[in-house]
């Protein structure tokens, strides 16, 4: 009973934490575009407030506001606090977020599934090889691993904090943006233990056309319906800003809607909702894109989320590589938030959100014990 009461107590604590950390989010949202006049309540709002106040009480009006601006008024538009406290904790367990997060699980939690090519891994300290194969007394030479450009990431980063590029020089050596020179030495004394080294992928034309410096990549949300079908949610295009090397809109990047049929939108949006239509010397009003390869593109995040054993609500990142082929880069099972999903695409579920409020509460009202015991 002790333990019970105080998960209650905890689950509120978080509950209200995160509820305050979306409104927070409305508000600079709000600040950032003062012309959309969101001060003012949207159409349909005490509707809107009356379906998602079912499920927290104090869902705030701005969420609706500002999302039925971007995607249209839409009664399935999903507050984010709603989705971080309710939805997520049922859809993607957190027992299992930590494996799935962890780049260097990747290739065997996917084997078979095309990935950016590992040089090294360290894990808790120990170096492995691309396969898995540890390397006794750390018996490795990392020139001769190295051929092209390299980069390197904490495995566990988000939002591309840790991500550095190293290119090699005329005299051999590989320096990143800050003159840094990549020894073992400087890859223990800056990243301590679990990181890896890639390969530079070599991103497909179409997408490079867009920002050359980063890798640009798709985000892909998915969701496995109850009776265990993938689908595609929502797609949009994530693009670096200038000379950045990743493509995250936390770090200047950008993001662009792309159409179920494979279409970019007119525009794109930065993670203030501020609309641009030229970006990178590309005017996105006047040009026609449409994402090479497309269909094959969606049959692959739908493999990736059938594939996916824990978690039913996925955002994807995914890379087109010269031949326009899809390449899996990451798995975000937590955080998904969806403020860039209800700015390009809809609302995040769509006409699945009923099913996914249904299953979600009803799991939600299991004793703790349950929970724990079933990890979901």
């Amino acid at each position: 009973m002790r333990r019970f009461i105080q998960d209650i107590v905890r689950e509120r604590y978080l509950f209200a934490g995160a509820r305050r950390r979306y409104v927070n989010l409305y508000k600079q949202i709000i600040a950032h575009n003062p012309g959309l006049g969101l001060n003012v309540a949207a159409t349909n709002e005490e509707e809107w407030l009356k379906r998602w106040r079912k499920y927290d009480k104090h869902v705030s009006p701005l969420g609706y506001r500002i999302f039925s601006k971007y995607v249209g008024e839409d009664l399935n538009i999903m507050p984010l606090e709603v989705c971080v406290n309710i939805v997520e904790p049922v859809l993607c367990p957190e027992y299992y977020r930590g494996l799935y997060s962890d780049k260097n699980s990747l290739t065997r939690l996917y084997p078979g599934i095309p990935q950016p090519k590992v040089l090294l891994r360290n894990i808790d300290g120990h170096y492995y090889d691309e396969n898995y194969k540890q390397y006794k007394g750390d018996a490795f030479v990392l020139e001769e691993m190295l051929t092209g450009d390299v980069i390197v990431k904490p495995s566990c980063s988000q939002c591309g904090v840790g991500v550095r590029l190293f290119q090699k020089q005329l005299d051999g050596r590989y320096v990143d943006s800050n003159n840094n020179i990549l020894t073992k030495e400087f890859l223990e004394d800056t990243y301590k233990q679990n990181f890896l080294l890639q390969e530079r992928f070599q991103q497909s034309d179409f997408l490079a056309q867009f920002n050359a410096s980063s890798t640009n990549t798709l985000r892909i949300s998915t969701y496995r319906d109850r009776q265990g079908e993938p689908h595609v949610l929502g797609v949009f295009l994530r693009i670096g800003g200038a000379n950045a090397i990743v493509d995250n809109a936390h770090g200047g990047g950008v993001f662009c809607n792309v159409s179920l049929s494979g279409e970019l939108g007119k525009c794109v949006y930065d993670m203030w909702g501020r609309r641009e239509v030229v970006f990178g010397g590309k005017d996105f009003g006047n040009t026609f894109y449409r994402i090479p390869n497309f269909m094959q593109v969606l049959k692959f995040a739908e493999n990736v989320a059938a594939t996916t054993l824990h978690h039913d609500l996925l955002a994807l990142d995914i890379l087109l590589d010269k031949k326009n082929n899809p390449v899996l880069l990451e798995v975000n099972v937590g955080g998904f938030g969806g403020w860039a999903v209800q700015m390009t695409s809809g609302a995040i579920f769509g006409s699945y959100t009923a099913e996914v409020m249904d299953y979600c509460t009803q799991v939600s009202a299991r004793p703790r014990f349950m929970l724990d015991v079933m990890g979901r």
